[in-house]
């Protein structure tokens, strides 16, 4: 591959790379090792983005698809803009350990903004852009950046405004009016004009905070997550030697850069530690996805060979695959069933267990049977991921097993994980190819360097196999909530000189140390006749049902349980020969409304009988008492725009408790109704 020559900033005019990033592009390095980066070769980040553009050169590292093209930015030229920014941001008063933020979704500038901050010693503070302006303020203000970049030219006015009252410098990252104000590509070349003196004076050290990164606060404001970075480089780099060794187990050990396609938001630690940094410490290539609604038409051209993501977008290849079947002459569906048994059974049978067993492999006339059907079915789900996907990593939520298996069975191995943003973030990882993994619930085990114990309301560590708060200690555990002494006094603790932190899931840990995830402790309520509800694992198992979007269960010191459905009336839609009539133009939003009641009108009673057989489907393994009795229907979904979920999608509980109580109320008042005749409810 060759460098292009001249500017490789985003504007025109003179720019110089810094001098290690220019060396690594004139020599012009092609040849790629996954050890060029050696783990405890860097200390900070900073240094993590010079070794790799030092030793990965004009390897491919971020693509943007342009114009229908992917057009590819390389390691060189990535870590010349980060010194080129990082100039700039010291000559504007930046100085060690200030706060630079940005407001943007994925794409190449974030990535200069994060790697920039760095190169002049400050930490960075990333936003979604579809926060409201109340929230970037409330962030900018506690924060106290002293630099705000912002994605593009309509979001710039808001974020002004955010900004105004605390003096902060805004850059927007969309080409302006030559020399104005706010011009992010100036300042690109303005920095690479300077010598650089000032940023390599103010560099940071392992022990400085890198990512000030704010909690969803699905209970109240949000908290500063201070990770430093050691936090970062540790957890990045304990990842990429766990990828490392996963491909080698499945027979795929990488001996070239593997490619990946960036859906997870940047603006949250999973999609920073394991696609930001982790690939970057491997030298393996990020595609950069525009938009959630476009993935799989960009995952067909990115042709990824593995993929990160949250349970929603293997959902989405699971129902796609299941309404393609149910359309199917019957004879054909039967096949479809076959091939995906026989996957799931080839998958199974390369799964051990501790004593070495494993599940019986597939016959030889079922070996036959797979070679044509994969072929024929399984192949066309592998070819909407690209075609060349060879393993699949979820996080952020539960996967359910029912979708794990599915994509198991079509060739895809997946692996789980769990973490959260104050562990930078990943605690536990299945190992590949352990049956142990095969259990609901499985998050796998603790990552080298991690501990790990289930304690009780006590504070007394439980038994392995009883249940109780997970708490982890380790390299990766956060420095403290940013000026925030007692919420970081209630999450951080010290036992045998080391630092430990209370997750707040009730989990399950066997002798073995494999973990289960059981539910968060926060929301676990009691019903009237003392037992203990977790509602997180139902509402997502019946959030599984392709007419179900979202699930709220509650029952706090209530008799029974009922729940709250907002519907996907796309599906519902479908479903009764109203195709097209409704649309969902940002996550769980319906519009017309006027349509989605229309539905409810014209078919309210075959709705409510469709549903109370979804929850019954939906449902196995669950106990009684934690099943819902009664339900309403939704017409509006829990969305950003009624503020009943965070930017990454998780509900809200209190706000949509706050706008449904009424609808609750009315389910308990309907005592005299039989329990499986359910009522529904306006928004």
């Amino acid at each position: 591959m060759s460098i292009r020559t001249g500017r490789i900033l985003w504007s025109s005019g003179a720019s110089r790379p810094a001098p290690a990033a220019l060396a690594a592009t004139r020599r012009g390095l092609s040849a790629w090792s996954n050890d060029s980066v050696p783990t405890g070769s860097v200390a900070t980040l900073h240094e993590l983005g010079v070794a790799a553009g030092e030793a990965y050169g004009d390897l491919k590292s971020l693509g943007t698809r342009k114009d229908g093209a992917w057009v590819w930015t390389t390691f060189a030229e990535r870590a010349a803009r980060a010194d080129a920014l990082g100039n700039a941001l010291a000559s504007y008063g930046v100085e060690r350990g200030d706060r630079v933020a940005v407001i943007s979704k994925n794409r190449e500038e974030f990535v200069a903004t994060m790697y920039g901050a760095y190169a002049a010693g400050a930490a960075h503070v990333p936003m979604y852009e579809q926060q409201k302006p109340e929230e970037w303020e409330y962030i900018l203000n506690d924060s106290e950046a002293k630099v705000v970049f912002v994605s593009t030219a309509a979001l710039l006015p808001s974020a002004r405004e955010a900004a105004r009252k605390y003096g902060k410098k805004v850059l927007c990252f969309e080409d302006l009016e030559a020399g104005g104000e706010h011009n992010f590509a100036e300042a690109l070349d303005y920095g690479a004009t300077l010598d650089g003196a000032a940023a390599a004076a103010q560099r940071p050290s392992a022990s400085d905070l890198a990512s000030l990164i704010y909690t969803s606060g699905t209970t109240g404001k949000p908290k500063g997550v201070e990770l430093t970075h050691d936090n970062l480089v540790w957890n990045c780099t304990t990842m990429r030697d766990l990828m490392r060794e996963e491909m080698g187990a499945i027979g795929h050990y990488p001996t070239a850069p593997v490619r990946s396609l960036a859906i997870l938001p940047w603006a949250h630690i999973y999609g920073q530690t394991i696609e930001l940094h982790g690939m970057t410490a491997a030298g393996h290539e990020v595609a950069v996805a525009t938009d959630p609604t476009t993935f799989l038409a960009e995952v067909a051209e990115a042709k990824p060979d593995c993929l990160f993501a949250v349970p929603a977008l293997y959902n989405r290849v699971f129902d796609g695959f299941q309404q393609t079947k149910a359309a199917m002459p019957e004879k054909k569906r039967a096949l479809a069933d076959k091939a995906v048994a026989l996957g799931a059974k080839k998958a199974r049978s390369r799964l051990t267990d501790a004593d070495g067993s494993s599940p019986p492999p597939l016959t030889l006339v079922e070996s036959l049977q797979h070679f044509v059907l994969d072929k024929l079915v399984l192949s066309k789900v592998r070819d909407k991921l690209g075609g060349k996907l060879l393993f699949a990593g979820n996080g952020g939520a539960a996967l359910s097993k029912e979708v794990r298996d599915f994509m198991d069975a079509c060739g895809v191995p997946m692996t789980n994980g769990y973490g959260l943003t104050e562990t930078s973030p990943v605690l536990t990882k299945e190992k590949p190819l352990e049956l142990a993994n095969d259990v609901k619930g499985s998050i796998g085990v603790a990552l080298p360097g991690v501990g790990v114990k289930v304690l009780d309301a006590d504070g007394a560590e439980v038994a392995p196999g009883e249940p109780g708060e997970l708490c982890a200690s380790g390299r990766g555990v956060m420095r403290g909530y940013w000026k925030n002494p007692d919420a970081t006094a209630e999450v951080l603790f010290e036992d045998g000189g080391e630092t430990w932190f209370r997750t707040g899931d009730q989990c399950v840990v066997d002798a073995s140390g494999h973990v289960r995830i059981v539910g968060r402790i926060k929301e676990q309520y009691k019903l009237a006749n003392g037992k203990y509800v977790v509602p997180t694992p139902l509402e997502e198992q019946l959030a599984r049902s392709r007419y179900v979007a979202q699930a709220f269960l509650y029952g706090d010191n209530r008799p029974y349980n009922v729940a709250l459905l907002a519907l996907d009336w796309v599906a519902v839609a479908e479903k009764f020969g109203k195709a097209g009539s409704v649309a969902m133009p940002a996550p769980y939003l319906f519009e017309p409304a006027a349509a989605v009641e229309g539905l409810l009108e014209a078919h309210g009673a075959e709705l409510k009988a469709l549903l109370a057989d979804e929850i019954a489907a939906h449902s196995s393994g669950f106990k009684n008492f934690e099943l819902p009795e009664k339900f309403a229907i939704l017409t509006e979904g829990f969305n950003l725009k009624r503020g009943m979920v965070t930017p990454k999608m998780s509900v809200k509980r209190p706000a949509v408790f706050a706008a449904h109580e009424a609808d609750v109320d009315a389910l308990y008042a309907e005592d005299d109704c039989a329990a499986d005749e359910p009522i529904a409810a306006s928004a």
